[in-house]
């Protein structure tokens, strides 16, 4: 009997666990302005000799007429290049998510060809992804880096840019993936809620506001540029904003506001989501240029009820105006169980407890039935007269429910020997700046060795390097010459003029929903 109790206890948990699994794999689109990515160094770290930054520029937007507090419009771009000849290593970009594969598109000037054999200047770009270095092939149809074969979870991938030349960032394409139903063949058929934190001139019920929050209803207003309504709130110090996220949200995007007076957001998701090595994220939203932002994204778990925390970091301000939630499990043809409020604290037995409750007492009901049986046909051979019996009479084994499948009806889980690329149609092709004319040559693709690097700043004071150290004095200056050339040549390239008109000029559509989501 206590076999049969550990046997039951067995069942239960098998019907009632399962492993967070996606089944539903899409392409998420990040433009550089994002705030997920961390360029160093940028004008938020300490100077640096002979460093140049990395710039934000933007198509409909000169920086010739920059003020702070101005609105970036157009396409942007993310700009650097090499800090100095003490480095081993040039501009770097840092991104993190959970997914399957990215692609970085963009372009760099930088030749192909080596620049000093067998150093780790061979090469103008790099890519380090969890840690490994990478083999980099020239770029080719703008497209920097990719890598679709990342085992599904965390990753982080390192993307350094070129020696001595200008590396510049468009935009990375993050394939990632959610729980959803069987019938969800794509993303644009994912139910997606929308919440404004600002609703009506005030924080949105939604949240629950503590400490000083402003409330903001737009952005620009100087350098000559209108007003853009655009609501949003602004806080500091103590400030902070929770919501209970509702049931069954399978993917959360948080979106916010970069600017020059603003800092670090602090953002945390509890439980902690799937594949993440922690609940809570310091995100920077420093930027010369007001612009909307991407702060995070993150796939959830549909069987958890989550809480979100929004606040600035320590001694910072920060801006946010809205959150996404996408919903791929347990809404049918219906947003009923998707519109209702997670209830925790009033409601502690979820539905799917309940319904593995259910599931598990039917499973135990099976078994002692079928053990019933098996005694009574024991019980039968031992009294009748000795015979044969044939093997396909003998009794099958209790259906049991696969650990792939949720305690709830709906059907959370597909076969995860589905054929990912089935999903995924030719990726699409962004035009972008072509440097091609600039001196970019073809050459051997690169396998990075081993070698470990740190970041060092140089001080104005600092020696030149020894007598067996390549120099390369006096190349900071012209690389700078050359930044100010490719930025005005992307400009051109984007716009086919110098400077936009007036009337062109794209305001930025309140709460409107990133350029993402586009289905794999």
């Amino acid at each position: 009997m206590a076999a049969l109790t550990l046997a039951l206890v067995a069942m239960a948990r098998l019907a009632t666990t399962a492993a967070y699994e996606p089944n539903l794999f899409f392409d998420y689109d990040l433009g550089d302005t994002s705030c997920m990515y961390r360029y160093w160094p940028d004008y938020r770290d300490p100077p640096l000799v002979n460093v140049t930054m990395w710039d934000t520029v933007f198509s409909d937007t000169p920086s010739g007429s920059y003020e702070p507090g101005m609105v970036g419009k157009g396409s942007a771009a993310h700009i650097g290049s090499r800090p100095n000849e003490y480095f081993s290593f040039g501009s770097q970009a840092v991104l993190n998510f959970v997914g399957h594969g990215f692609k970085v598109t963009g372009s760099t000037n930088g030749s192909w060809s080596p620049v000093l054999v067998g150093s780790s200047r061979s090469v103008p770009i790099k890519l380090m992804l969890n840690g490994v270095q990478q083999q980099v092939s020239q770029p080719a149809d703008n497209v920097l880096f990719q890598s679709t074969n990342v085992t599904f979870g965390w990753v982080s991938a390192i993307m350094s840019g070129p020696y001595l030349n200008v590396f510049v960032l468009n935009r990375t394409t993050i394939m990632t993936g959610i729980v959803a139903e069987a019938d969800r063949t794509d993303i644009g058929s994912v139910p997606t809620r929308i919440e404004r934190i600002v609703q009506n001139g005030a924080i949105n019920s939604f949240f629950t506001k503590r400490g000083s929050w402003s409330v903001v209803d737009s952005i620009g207003g100087v350098g000559g540029q209108d007003k853009i309504s655009f609501p949003h709130v602004v806080g500091s110090g103590d400030a902070q904003l929770t919501a209970t996220l509702p049931r069954n949200v399978s993917f959360l995007v948080i979106n916010g506001t970069t600017g020059p007076n603003y800092n670090e957001a602090f953002i945390n998701v509890s439980p902690a989501p799937p594949m993440t090595p922690r609940s809570f994220s310091h995100t920077g939203t420093k930027d010369k240029w007001v612009a909307e932002s991407i702060f995070h994204v993150t796939p959830l778990d549909p069987r958890l009820i989550y809480t979100l925390t929004l606040a600035p970091g320590a001694n910072s301000t920060v801006a946010f105006s809205s959150i996404e939630m996408y919903s791929g499990v347990g809404t049918g043809n219906s947003a009923s169980a998707f519109d209702e409020l997670g209830t925790t604290a009033k409601n502690p037995v979820s539905k799917g407890a309940i319904a593995g409750g259910v599931v598990g007492g039917v499973l135990g009901l099976a078994l002692l039935a079928a053990l019933g049986f098996w005694l009574f046909r024991w019980y039968q051979r031992r009294t009748a007269p000795l015979r044969f019996e044939r093997a396909d009479d003998a009794q099958a084994t209790p259906f049991i429910a696969s650990p792939r499948q949720d305690s709830g009806t709906q059907p959370l889980f597909q076969s995860a020997a589905a054929d990912k690329a089935a999903l995924r149609p030719p990726q699409q092709v962004y035009a972008q700046p072509d440097f091609a004319a600039s001196g970019s040559a073809a050459g051997p693709s690169w396998a990075a060795g081993s070698s470990s690097q740190s970041l060092t700043a140089v001080s104005p004071g600092a020696s030149a390097p020894s007598a067996t150290s390549p120099s390369v004095a006096g190349a900071a200056p012209a690389d700078h010459d050359r930044m100010a050339e490719y930025k005005a040549q992307i400009l051109t390239a984007s716009t086919g003029r110098s400077s936009p008109s007036a009337s062109e000029q794209s305001p930025i559509a309140p709460g409107g929903l990133p350029p993402g989501a586009a289905q794999r």
